[in-house]
């Protein structure tokens, strides 16, 4: 499964997704492991220092060439 920043764009709120970059830009993602569940489902876990450090978890699946991020 591939997916593009305009994929992510189409399918989280534009707020989410400009936190997210800068997070991940600005090296406040500390860690992070990708889980290929199958050929329909990714997951992420990752942890970010905002104001203090917190796990995200991420779900991203591709079903009936329909992409969806939980």
């Amino acid at each position: 499964m591939q997916i593009t920043k305009e994929d992510i764009k189409k399918n989280v709120e534009l707020s989410a997704y400009n936190s997210g970059y800068h997070y991940f830009k600005d090296g406040d993602v500390e860690e992070y492991e990708i889980f290929e569940e199958s050929d329909e489902l990714v997951s992420l876990n990752s942890f970010v220092k905002g104001l203090k450090q917190y796990e995200q978890d991420i779900d991203i699946s591709y079903k009936n060439k329909k992409l969806q991020i939980i």
